[in-house]
């Protein structure tokens, strides 16, 4: 196997590998020299010799060959590595032997395998049947297709599709015997009522879970293609949920997944940055706006795990979220987790009538490059953004703007953090004093509600891929927010919060709360929310607001199942209250 390694290195110069992930790679006499892809500068420190097909990044003391280089830039196991390179150096790798060779033959294609490849299947047959619709002009589809510049060649590029009515993917798999278990297990088919386990799985009883819908599938890191989103079409009169995304499974798993991200990374990675959206029509269209280092977290739902799989290859995001209120508040979530772990975010300037992205970038005319959009500093743009209310001569309304800005200054570091609070003490002409004793104590509420976090985000060894484990987290959260709020004298949430609380934790924890509302809830575990609140420190007084805290942290986390207006209506007010 070393003498593979070799002849890859002996095939492939170092130069020509870097120069893909760095264009700005310069000759420097005998050497090369390019900006450092492992930390931001203005000076290059990163050299790589022709000579002895080695890099070496002097800021950070990174070096190593092209093995070592790749592997940093895009996070690949060495194994992978070797592979990659392997086939650009168009050399084969050693076959198994003989025993392994007839293990492996003897070995049946595991269902985990077979239903990526069913996922593949079924993007390229719902692209084809797309592909043929367009054929006539005059087709509602097509005219849609127009309308959002989905050019044919894009259309191929991200494999978009189209569902028909009446079961179209069940009635083929059943024509070509495909598992139609598998099929639901991956999110193509559903049943309903949804079943709990395999032994509830009934074929007569599954349907389409996309029917009458453009599709557009989602890649892996690895590019093959792990679940879907769907859009309904304008001609639509049936009350629906306008976008439709494939359920949490062994091969979609919606928190380590970005939209884009296959087409995206050699362009991330050679800016230096990406653009961050919540949906992937604008993703699409940024595509056709000749930005391709953009990727979509999905909706305003995303996690600290997929922000470490970005910062993998950028530590700058410029973020692009919707105009709206929910864009916003998304926002700012994506501001404190992604700073916490050393990114860097700015904020895309989209103006105020322009709901996204996409609409700014379709007023837009001309040739469109990244130095078109203008950015800044995620929190010179909440100040500015917020700037009437932390000006308020109303002091409540004052008051509670800037207790919601020294909660995005707790992720800063001290310098920052002094920075900051000048600029906000000249922006509201509070004075920096008392701004600093503020912030001192968001700090420590936030550090306590973060040890709470951790606490609760643990797992056993083994288990990685339970999901049940992460509701009955929160279902225990919310017992504990449940019993401070009954048996306290002044709760910070009256029982009409905390039904509507109820009503979206039972919808995104399945049948784990049995009971029909709040009412029927509280007086079946009477007894038993006592015990619970005779087990809290009730001398801690921001107890109740970190509780608080982590149940709206996981409904937005998990807004994506919340498909109704009403359950939409119900959150937004809760988060007002908040």
């Amino acid at each position: 196997m070393n003498n593979v390694w070799e002849e890859i290195k002996e095939r492939l110069d170092i130069v020509d590998i870097i120069s893909e992930y760095l264009p700005d790679i310069k000759p420097a006499g005998a050497n090369y020299t390019a900006l450092s892809p492992f930390k931001k500068e203005k000076t290059p420190s990163f050299m790589v010799s022709p000579s002895k097909q080695i890099f070496h990044c002097f800021s950070t003391g990174t070096g190593g060959d092209i093995f070592k280089f790749i592997q940093l830039m895009e996070g690949l196991s060495k194994a992978e590595v070797l592979k990659k390179l392997a086939k650009k150096a168009k050399i084969e790798l050693p076959k198994l032997n003989n025993k392994q060779e007839k293990k492996e033959k003897s070995v049946v294609k595991n269902q985990r395998v077979l239903g990526y490849e069913y996922l593949e299947w079924t993007a390229a047959v719902y692209n084809k049947m797309l592909l043929k619709i367009l054929q006539d002009r005059n087709n509602p589809i097509t005219q849609y297709c127009i309308k959002r510049n989905l050019t044919i060649d894009i259309i191929k590029q991200f494999k978009i599709g189209y569902v028909p009515k009446n079961n179209f993917i069940k009635k083929l798999a059943e024509k070509y015997k495909l598992n139609l278990k598998l099929l639901y297990k991956i999110g193509i088919l559903k049943q309903f009522p949804q079943p709990k386990d395999e032994t509830e799985y009934d074929t007569v009883k599954m349907r389409d879970k996309f029917s009458d819908r453009l599709t557009i599938p989602i890649m892996d890191k690895q590019g093959r293609v792990c679940g879907f989103t769907s859009r309904i079409l304008p001609y639509e009169t049936v009350d629906r949920p306008k976008y439709l995304n494939s359920p949490q499974s062994d091969w979609f798993d919606k928190s380590k997944t970005w939209f884009g991200w296959d087409l995206s990374r050699m362009g991330i990675i050679q800016r230096k940055k990406a653009i961050v959206v919540e949906g992937n029509m604008d993703v699409i269209a940024a595509f056709v706006n000749n930005l391709p280092f953009t990727v979509a977290s999905q909706g305003t739902a995303f996690s600290k795990n997929q922000l470490k799989i970005l910062k993998q290859i950028t530590r700058v995001v410029w973020l692009a979220f919707d105009n709206d209120s929910a864009g916003k508040a998304a926002s700012k979530k994506f501001f404190k987790i992604a700073t916490s772990i050393g990114m860097e975010v700015r904020k895309v300037l989209i103006p105020d009538e322009h709901k996204d992205l996409d609409d700014y970038l379709s007023s837009m005319t001309g040739d469109i490059t990244d130095e078109t959009l203008k950015t800044k500093p995620f929190l010179e743009y909440f100040l500015l953004d917020n700037k009437v209310e932390l000006c308020s001569k109303d002091l409540g309304v004052q008051k509670k703007a800037i207790l919601e800005t020294l909660d995005l200054f707790n992720v800063l570091d001290a310098l920052d953090m002094e920075r900051y609070l000048k600029k906000l003490a000249n922006l509201s002409d509070v004075s920096f004093n008392i701004l600093e004793s503020l912030a001192t104590k968001s700090k420590q509420g936030y550090a306590r509600e973060q040890k709470i976090l951790q606490r609760h985000e643990n797992k056993e060894p083994g288990e990685k891929n339970n999901y049940s484990s992460k509701y009955d987290n929160i279902i225990i959260n919310w017992q504990k927010l449940c019993a401070t709020q009954l048996f306290v004298e002044n709760p910070i949430l009256d029982i009409e919060i905390l039904s509507k609380y109820y009503t979206l934790i039972k919808e995104l924890t399945g049948d784990r709360l049995k009971n029909t509302n709040i009412t029927e809830y509280v007086s079946e575990n009477q007894e038993n929310l006592e015990f619970i609140y005779s087990t809290i420190d009730n001398s801690d007084k921001e107890y109740p607001k970190i509780l608080q805290q982590i149940t709206i942290r996981f409904i937005d986390q998990n807004m994506h199942n919340l498909l109704n207006a009403k359950n939409y209506e119900t959150y937004l007010e809760i988060k007002k209250h908040s």
